[in-house]
């Protein structure tokens, strides 16, 4: 076996990429990943149902979303903790799939499959809660922005725009990419190298939001600008962030040893 290849069955490598190897894999994992979809899916669904229902009654009720949205958030950062058990790895490296293949797996289940256990049943909740004439109103409302009043103010207060979510979608990958890469990467006390690195990275991006900030504040700028100056930046570094975390955990799937 050499540093390259963490495969037994290294001739695979000769017959190209195959999506049946990456099936092989894909089973190997289900038994245990097929619980956190589950699990994410039902999460996901309850907390879209209770959040439309308590907002329904009482308009006020909305500030139950930042708490099922940091809830659902952090499922899905620490979703790549699901790898985090050694017998995996060990009985991982005898099945005759290659880095790449190994890669397609983790990506496609980080990146798509989890994703789309959260998005997925959210939207189905929405359905679901459409059928009732007073939550559809509420569902009719925010789809036109015909939003609530305090629901309008925390908005407002926050300058949701186009740029803004982008850079919530940018920072989602952040997470997810230093935990992934954290799990794949470290032999030892993976879960616990996962949170902390993850929490220090969004420190850190905190801190060079704040930074700039000040920056584009000390030159006079209105709010608005200050703002998009802010927001700009520190999306591309972000971006950076993630680019280097990706290609470190490419290699960290490629090359991993026991």
């Amino acid at each position: 076996m050499t540093h390259t290849d963490n495969t037994i069955c290294s001739p695979i490598l000769d017959n190209g990429f195959s999506w049946k190897r990456v099936k092989m894999l894909a089973d190997f994992y289900a038994p245990t990943t097929r619980k956190q979809i589950i699990a994410y899916s039902g999460i996901s669904f309850f907390f879209t149902v209770l959040l439309i229902f308590l907002v329904t009654i009482n308009s006020s009720n909305v500030l139950w979303g930042i708490l099922a949205h940091f809830v659902i958030s952090y499922m899905i950062y620490w979703s790549p903790l699901i790898f985090t058990r050694r017998d995996f790895q060990l009985i991982e490296t005898t099945l005759p799939v290659s880095g790449n293949e190994k890669v397609a797996y983790y990506f496609i289940y980080t990146y798509v499959i989890i994703p789309a256990s959260v998005l997925i049943p959210t939207a189905l909740g929405v359905a679901l809660m459409y059928i009732f004439p007073d939550s559809r109103e509420l569902i009719n409302n925010v789809i036109s922005l015909n939003l609530p009043q305090k629901l309008l103010n925390i908005i407002e207060s926050a300058n949701i725009g186009l740029a803004y979510l982008l850079s919530l979608v940018i920072n989602t990958f952040l997470m997810i990419s230093i935990a992934l890469f954290a799990v794949c990467h470290f032999k030892k006390s993976k879960a616990l190298m996962a949170i902390i690195m993850s929490l220090g990275f969004s420190f850190l991006s905190g801190v060079i939001t704040g930074i700039i900030g000040v920056i584009a504040g000390i030159h006079d700028l209105d709010f608005e600008s200050t703002f998009s100056v802010t927001l700009n930046i520190s999306t591309i570094f972000t971006l950076i962030i993630v680019s280097i975390a990706t290609y470190y955990t490419i290699r960290a799937i490629k090359h991993r040893q026991l």
